[in-house]
């Protein structure tokens, strides 16, 4: 489903994140991470992973410019069994980068979990392999999302009513946030 909070893309990068764990494994969530991509203006990507216990992590990237790559630990209220509130652990690792070259990955492994995105001859892939258009012959770098002409008149009347979701309030800005994710499905 579409960022209906910052619409960039129909379907690159809709679903951005991947789980280092096994949903049929009871409460292995607790003991896992997850990673979420996100890019801001077109250029500048973001990896972020999520757990509640200190990971450690191996980060493979070839074809960036690494900004920033940090791990950091941060105390969030949390529920124990009972469904009483108590303080917890938030750790997460950080990696902000731009591309630098037509070729490249960023991959992280988290647990023996490998995740992360690829590019080559102008086509990028997202954490689920979704393909967009790489523009640029030297930095920045864009990503363009590969649509059909209907699902680009889609995404353009989704923007333009984000933007005029973002002047209203009440009834009105939900009424425009239901119809922009009808417009998504």
């Amino acid at each position: 489903m579409i960022n209906i909070l910052n619409p960039q893309f129909l379907k690159w990068n809709t679903d951005n994140s991947e789980e280092h764990f096994d949903m049929s494994i009871a409460n292995s969530w607790e003991k896992g991470a997850e990673t979420y991509l996100n890019l801001f203006n077109q250029e500048v990507f973001s990896m972020s992973t999520y757990s509640l216990v200190k990971k450690e992590y191996v980060l493979e990237a070839e074809g960036v410019n690494i900004i920033n790559n940090t791990q950091e630990c941060q105390e969030m209220p949390t529920f124990d069994d009972d469904d009483n509130e108590v303080m917890g652990e938030q750790h997460q690792i950080n990696i902000k980068w731009t591309i630098s070259d037509p070729k490249g990955h960023v991959f992280i492994t988290v647990d023996g979990e490998r995740v992360g995105i690829s590019w080559a001859d102008s086509t990028i892939k997202d954490l689920q392999g979704n393909d967009a258009r790489l523009l640029g012959m030297k930095e920045p770098y864009r990503v363009e999302e590969i649509l059909t002409p209907d699902e680009h008149d889609t995404i353009i009347e989704i923007k333009r009513l984000s933007r005029l979701r973002d002047m209203s309030t009440g009834k009105i800005r939900e009424m425009l946030n239901l119809k922009m994710i009808g417009l998504s499905k």
